[in-house]
């Protein structure tokens, strides 16, 4: 290709275009698991309610609850790729390789939001959320005002939540139950009920067996060999997540996506932009012979309740 200024500026606009187009075809999955906030500054701050009480009966005056905003703070952060083509290969790619790079590019900056969430649900053992302790804790405080008012938990440890055994119903529905019986800061249940298992490819076998199975390993009878029905067929999805890293404990999570707002969220300040400098005059061309191009975007992972995620793990 001859380097004329026409042919690079007529490269490089197809590569964007080609880019946009190609971005659009990758299939993501963060969605499932997160809820989008528009920002338009340099952070956002969440003042998620508390806790709102619950209806009551109408006997005399309406009875004002005292809705407390805590803010939660979340800063944008700031990411980007950058590439290079030496210039003598570009001018003697008769095979089009370098405009065939679009598809990986795209898929390297698709999958991102889903990679960055995954580490997001990885440190929620050890990152704070808006009532001040860890995302995945043992002692989330029903009421943040009144220390006496107990505690809930995200976090479920123990032999009874492996789910990688031969009958991952139990520690399921073990799991299940405790996240309806989550309390709210007036001590009634919420009553949210898992619709999400989002594992590691480790655990994917025994989670599609809970979504998935007709029937339940331990249900078999000894004397007539019948089964018994897996009530939770259908009633729960399985996301595999690649990107977890995490298998020590083999923790497994299970999601409330049905509530309005999902259990994490990715906070958007600037969708992924593709930039080029192309010009033969430039530092870039004189010195080191290269054209560069770069992809950024800016943004972060956030948490949102913790009564709509729960982790399990065997230890």
């Amino acid at each position: 290709m001859d380097l004329t200024p026409t042919n690079i500026n007529n490269f490089f606009t197809r590569l964007v275009f080609g880019f946009q187009n190609a971005m659009a075809a990758v299939p993501t999955f963060w969605n499932q698991i997160a809820t989008e906030f528009p920002s338009e500054t340099e952070q956002n701050l969440y003042p998620f309610l508390s806790m709102i009480p619950g209806l009551r009966e109408w006997v005399g005056p309406r009875y004002i609850n005292n809705v407390a905003a805590r803010a939660y703070a979340v800063a944008n952060k700031h990411w980007e790729a950058t590439y290079g083509i030496d210039v003598n290969k570009f001018r003697d790619d008769t095979y089009g390789f370098y405009s065939s790079l679009n598809p990986m590019i795209a898929q390297h900056v698709s999958e991102w939001r889903d990679r960055r969430l995954a580490e997001i649900v990885e440190a929620g053992t050890t990152a704070l959320c808006w009532d001040g302790q860890f995302f995945f804790d043992t002692d989330h405080p029903v009421d943040p005002d009144n220390s006496g008012s107990g505690t809930n938990s995200n976090k479920l440890v123990g032999a009874g939540f492996d789910i990688a055994v031969a009958d991952p119903i139990v520690p399921f529905a073990a799991a299940r139950a405790a996240m309806a019986l989550w309390k709210r800061e007036d001590g009634r249940q919420l009553g949210t009920i898992g619709d999400l298992i989002m594992c590691h490819p480790n655990e994917e076998t025994y989670a599609l067996k809970v979504a998935e199975a007709l029937t339940t390993a331990q249900a078999i009878n000894a004397n007539s060999g019948a089964g018994v029905s897996n009530v939770f067929k259908g009633k729960v999805g399985v996301l595999t997540n690649p990107y977890l890293t995490v298998t020590s404990g083999k923790p497994w999570y299970l999601l409330c996506t049905t509530r309005g707002i999902k259990p994490f969220g990715w906070q958007n300040r600037q969708d992924p932009n593709m930039v080029a400098r192309t010009e033969v005059t430039s530092e870039n061309v004189f010195k080191l012979r290269q054209f560069e191009y770069g992809v950024d975007l800016r943004g972060e992972g956030i948490y949102t309740f913790p009564f709509l995620a729960f982790r399990m793990s065997a230890s």
